[in-house]
């Protein structure tokens, strides 16, 4: 009898936690559109990979902005480009998603934050259901040198043409 109680205490135990993953995954990935998701992964130009963040709390924003129903990260680790200081940096874009029924409020933003000279939001485009923010600072790193912005050319003309795909 002892060890069925030891048993059972055990499967309890570990069955909380297991529980628990699942259910705060379940939940912090509630506004992402997997299928939407999945389309951008499948255009990637070869050498990108994407992390998509959806957990609410540790999505960020631009500056002047509300947290965003998502946001993916995308950076290229086969290419490299030198920064200002020679040091080798990576191709890479973070894009923000907004419900497509917040144009309104992020463009307004948008305007009201260019006064700003660091972390400003800036529209990237838009589908059916959302409205896609970055930032010049998420861009390469806010690295615009010709070496740079041709490293990063291939992910932006495959990111719009989906879009448009999607409007």
């Amino acid at each position: 009898m002892k060890k069925l109680i030891y048993y059972l205490i055990l499967l309890v135990l570990t069955a909380l936690p297991l529980m628990a993953c699942q259910h705060k995954g379940e939940s912090a990935q509630k506004h992402v559109d997997s299928d939407f998701i999945s389309g951008i992964n499948d255009v990637l130009p070869n050498g990108w990979e994407m992390e998509v963040i959806g957990q609410k709390g540790a999505i960020g924003h631009p500056h002047g902005l509300e947290e965003a129903l998502f946001r993916i990260d995308f950076v290229d680790h086969t290419h490299q480009f030198s920064d200002s200081g020679g040091r080798a940096t990576f191709p890479s874009a973070r894009l923000y998603f907004y419900d497509i029924h917040e144009t309104d409020s992020v463009l307004e933003t948008i305007k009201r934050e260019a006064i700003y000279s660091w972390d400003v939001p800036d529209y990237f485009d838009e589908t059916a259901k959302y409205i896609v923010v970055t930032s010049p600072l998420y861009i390469n790193g806010g690295i615009y040198t010709e070496e740079a912005m041709a490293l990063y050319q291939p992910l932006d003309t495959v990111l719009k043409e989906y879009f448009k795909l999607h409007r």
